[in-house]
């Protein structure tokens, strides 16, 4: 009697395992499976200082479609001459809230970038492009000063 219930067990749990997988309930980039968004990252507030090392403001955002939020950063980056990683090389991560806010202080620039990153990224502390939104980097938004209503860039894959 109890090879009888331990076999129906495995297999209620090998066609559980089926189903999920054919109806897509396990998910990518860690999401919930009842969430239908993808990772996300939007700028909600930038500053508007002189670019250059010598002025800091705080930069806000926020982002949705991942879970759970501790096992993911916020790399930002701030353009004059280059992009800049922020607020510093030496700490180049922004932690993410509860409620998927973050905030930190930076250096003024043109334009700004943030990324979503997995907490294995390490980011540069100057480059030329940013990166796009592909293996450790799951979304990336840009935002400049002329724009500052409008995002470009790639909100993820």
């Amino acid at each position: 009697m109890k090879k009888v219930i331990a076999s129906t067990t495995l297999a209620a749990l090998v066609a559980a395992c089926a189903c999920s997988l054919l109806t897509g309930t396990f998910s990518a980039y860690g999401q919930d499976s009842d969430s239908p968004t993808k990772p996300s990252i939007k700028l909600t507030d930038i500053p508007k200082i002189t670019p250059g090392p010598d002025q800091t403001a705080e930069i806000k955002g926020k982002v949705a479609g991942v879970t759970p939020l501790k096992n993911y950063r916020v790399v930002i980056y701030s353009k004059s001459d280059h992009w800049y990683v922020q607020p510093t090389k030496d700490n180049p991560y922004t932690e993410i809230g509860d409620d998927g806010e973050f905030s930190t202080d930076i250096h003024g620039g043109t334009e700004y970038a943030a990324l979503l990153v997995k907490p294995s990224y390490k980011p540069e502390g100057q480059i030329d492009h940013l990166p796009k939104a592909g293996g450790e980097v799951f979304a990336v938004v840009r935002k400049g000063l002329k724009s500052a209503d409008e995002d470009k860039g790639d909100k993820g894959n």
